[in-house]
């Protein structure tokens, strides 16, 4: 049965190995739920699915092999819980306080990427997290800051309001950091990007 799906995320594994997070276009407007796919030519179906019901996949990215490590696919959601799969099998995390209904309320993350060993995850109003022996931990200290001063900012009174006004809350708005992207060339060099310019190292 053919069941059309939109893509969201992909991510090469290996050479051979291809993983895909999708929705189904069956699934109701707004309601959470992927399909991960994955393509491994060596197994008997050549494409097989697992789903992950109440989970919106945003990013996905393999953690490479290394001494005690098998390679594995992650695929993070917009609230932080994390999936880390290969075919010996799965686990999944969470990293405490990120997403929209997390202890620190900063919005939702958007990317999740290994650079050197650990993995990095960055999100809206200035999260940044890594992930080392102890588990899911912020890095974002002064960026946090500016992103919480944006999100304390007053709504102007809709009875009140003029366009200047409006502007001006527009712009200070668009001055938060809500990241998009993480890359960098070793652990401790790692930079940031998002909307309204901002770059971060």
């Amino acid at each position: 049965m053919v069941v059309p799906v939109k893509f969201v995320a992909a991510c090469a594994a290996a050479d051979d190995i291809f993983v895909i997070a999708t929705i189904p276009d069956e699934q109701p407007e707004g309601a959470a739920f992927t399909r991960l796919y994955y393509l491994c030519p060596e197994t008997e179906e050549v494409w097989h699915y697992r789903d992950w019901p109440n989970e919106q996949v945003v990013s996905l990215c393999l953690r490479r092999e290394r001494q005690g490590v098998r390679r594995a696919a992650c695929a993070l959601t917009g609230e932080g819980d994390i999936e880390i799969a290969n075919s010996a099998n799965e686990s999944y995390e969470k990293i405490s306080g990120a997403g929209l209904m997390g202890a620190r309320a900063l919005g939702a993350v958007t990317r999740i990427r290994e650079i050197g060993s650990p993995l990095f995850v960055c999100g809206n109003y200035g999260q940044v997290y890594r992930r080392d022996e102890i588990g899911w931990t912020p890095i974002d200290e002064e960026m946090a800051e500016l992103g919480k001063s944006a999100l304390s900012l007053p709504l102007p009174d809709a009875a009140s309001v003029s366009d200047d006004m409006l502007r001006q809350f527009t712009q200070s708005m668009r001055q938060a950091p809500n990241f998009n992207d993480i890359g960098g060339t070793s652990k401790t060099d790692i930079y940031v990007c998002g909307n309204g310019g901002n770059l971060f190292h």
